[in-house]
């Protein structure tokens, strides 16, 4: 038990699709005012283009870079990620600021439990303990993503156009979003979305002006076929 607590958190959010990375410092964030708007047109064909991405994304795979503060403290991992309908997802933690938590595999099926593997030890948790969220207490079903993109497409959310921005060399176009569906406490996300596929290329969740959270997507593949067996551990 001990091992897992200490290899493990807070290792679900890094399953965005969920959290992981190499450390990002402050300049890659997207100020809050810092950027000039654009066309009030913009936001909302982009957060569109992202939902219509979305409800045809049956597989998912990427490389997931994950940053997370609590103002105290930062962890950072990167993750080899893997995501299917209906709520399934799979993680092969890569890198990480903790070097114990190299190597650790998740799984989660919707069911409400995060299976652990390292090694040849494997142990399954409630997704709500501790040992599996993130430095938030964000569970591994509030950071996956689709309930990230369900966040960013509420129709009852408003969208802001921030302008293009690159991330790891490919042109984006970044869009601040308020909604009642946004991570628990926070106040906005900003996406940088890749305005021919709406795939994210970079997510921020803000509590105030300060960024908390931020993932970065590598490697997207949209729908691959997948191996039958990589939801098992």
């Amino acid at each position: 038990m001990n091992t897992f607590r200490h290899l493990l958190a807070p290792t679900a959010i890094a399953l965005l699709l969920a959290g992981c990375g190499t450390h990002l410092t402050g300049a890659n964030s997207v100020p809050s005012n810092g950027l000039r708007a654009h066309s009030r047109e913009t936001a909302p064909a982009l957060i569109d283009g992202l939902r219509t991405m979305a409800a045809g994304l049956n597989t998912f795979s990427a490389i997931v870079s994950f940053w997370e503060t609590d103002g105290k403290d930062t962890q950072t991992s990167t993750a080899e990620v893997y995501t299917a309908r209906p709520g399934k997802i799979r993680a092969n933690i890569t890198e990480a600021s903790q070097a114990l938590k190299r190597g650790v595999k998740l799984v989660y099926l919707g069911d409400k439990k995060v299976t652990a593997k390292i090694g040849f030890i494997k142990k399954q948790f409630d997704y709500a303990d501790p040992q599996v969220t993130s430095m938030h207490n964000w569970r591994i079903d509030q950071t996956d993503l689709g309930a990230m993109i369900g966040g960013l497409t509420d129709p009852a959310g408003q969208a802001t156009d921030l302008g293009p921005v690159t991330v790891n060399g490919v042109a984006g176009q970044a869009v601040g979003v308020t909604s009642p569906s946004l991570l628990p406490g926070v106040t906005r996300e900003v996406v940088v979305l890749n305005p021919t596929t709406f795939m994210p290329l970079r997510l921020e969740a803000y509590i105030g002006d300060k960024p908390v959270y931020r993932l970065e997507i590598t490697k997207a593949a949209i729908n691959p076929t997948l191996p039958a067996d990589i939801f098992v551990l």
